[in-house]
C-alpha cells in the first residue's frame, strides 16, 4: 500500500469508506476481535489505509463571527 500523502476532499474520503472495497478486511478484523485475537486483528488493521484531516485557511485562521462556533457546540469534535 502506498503511504504517500495525497490531497483529497472529505467527500471523497467518506465515499471511499462507504464503498465495499474494505468490507472483507473489516469483517476479518471483527471476526478476529470476536475471537479475542487482538494481536492478529491489529496486524490486519495496519494494512488498512488511514487519513489525517487538515486544512489551509484562505485568509489566515480567523473565522468571521457568522461562522464561529464554540468548540463544545461543534458538530465534530476530537474526544
Amino acid at each position: 500500500m502506498d503511504k504517500s500523502p495525497e490531497e483529497t476532499t472529505i467527500e471523497a474520503i467518506v465515499k471511499h469508506i462507504k464503498s465495499e472495497e474494505f468490507k472483507p478486511a473489516v469483517e476479518k478484523i471483527r471476526t478476529l476481535q470476536g475471537e479475542e485475537k487482538k494481536k492478529e486483528a491489529d496486524q490486519h488493521k495496519r494494512k488498512l489505509p488511514a487519513f489525517a484531516p487538515s486544512c489551509v485557511f484562505k485568509d489566515g485562521h480567523v473565522l468571521s463571527g457568522a461562522n464561529r462556533q464554540h468548540p463544545s457546540r461543534s458538530a465534530a469534535r476530537t474526544v
